[in-house]
């Protein structure tokens, strides 16, 4: 399985990309779970201020609120894990049942995600608005997650993917089929290594 990130960045061009996926998910032989980011209904709940352990809770309902967004009308939406072949997850449920993750903007759904694919045991893409890990301009093909620039992720996905030995491909989702690539090998983007 496959749990590709949408990134809040992406808000404009989210639901395109949700309905690329869905359109192509036959051109891939696994299934793929989407995770929503949380965009600017994460970004107003920073804004207020809160102290962490409420605002962990509220951004986690803003990534779904942001998930019901990406899939409404374009592919299922579920707050457990199904056999469907393209789905969102919708994740306050599981994290309220697991709470995995310490409660801090150190973690968002960045980190969310990688629990989500280690969780499943499955490949992990982050779909965002740029073109992969860019350092002194240019983009980076692989690099290893100790070596992340601050600001690349959230503070706390580094760390989880050393300590799970995972890797990450970053790719830009306003060309969706950058995201089929990565599911096919080729990564047009940054893979990072644990």
């Amino acid at each position: 399985m496959f749990v590709v990130k949408i990134g809040g960045s992406l808000f404009r061009e989210g639901r395109r990309l949700v309905k690329y996926l869905k359109d192509h998910s036959k051109e891939v032989n696994e299934r793929i779970l989407l995770v929503p980011g949380g965009g600017i209904f994460a970004d107003f709940v920073r804004s207020l201020e809160l102290d962490e352990e409420t605002s962990h809770w509220m951004a986690i309902l803003a990534m779904e609120q942001y998930g019901y967004y990406l899939s409404s009308g374009i592919v299922p939406a579920y707050p457990e894990f199904t056999e469907e072949k393209i789905y969102l997850l919708l994740p306050y449920k599981l994290m309220r049942e697991r709470d995995p993750l310490p409660h801090s903007w150190d973690v968002t759904s960045d980190s969310i995600a990688a629990w989500i694919a280690s969780l499943t045991s499955s490949k992990f893409i982050r779909a965002t608005n740029v073109d992969g890990v860019i350092i002194n301009g240019r983009v980076i093909p692989q690099i290893k997650a100790s070596e992340l620039p601050k600001g690349a992720t959230d503070n706390f996905l580094p760390k989880f993917l050393m300590k799970e030995k995972m890797s990450c491909a970053v790719v830009n989702g306003r060309f969706p089929e950058r995201v089929i690539e990565a599911m096919k090998g080729n990564i047009i983007g940054t893979l990072i290594t644990p």
